[in-house]
């Protein structure tokens, strides 16, 4: 499924643009409990380093990050996270150009 999001995402931004992302990151025993308290279907930690890592595969450049490393302890065993990135696709004349930006691409 993350795939082909990645996918889509990719060619609808070809022309060039940005995606604004937003997760929550959960610990294995908090998704477990939401599962059995809420009857949430598939709730699955998240690191959302991996999800840069793919944003990254998919040709986008990660332009701002928030609160990835709280929400990196959060999958391991800690409170939920909510953490925020923005990943862009340079339009195609400004693909060897470097693209201002207002966010950075750091952490918290």
């Amino acid at each position: 499924m993350r795939e082909a999001f990645w996918r889509f995402t990719s060619m609808a931004l070809r022309p060039g643009g940005r995606v604004y992302l937003e997760g929550m990151s959960r610990s294995r025993a908090e998704c477990r409990r939401l599962h059995s308290e809420r009857g949430i279907p598939r709730v699955l930690p998240l690191d959302p380093a991996d999800v840069e890592v793919a944003a990254r595969a998919a040709g986008g450049t990660v332009v701002l990050r928030e609160n990835f490393t709280a929400a990196a302890r959060s999958v391991r065993s800690g409170s939920p996270t909510r953490w925020r990135m923005v990943v862009e696709w340079p339009t195609p004349a400004s693909a060897g150009e470097q693209i201002p930006t207002t966010g950075q691409a750091n952490d918290d």
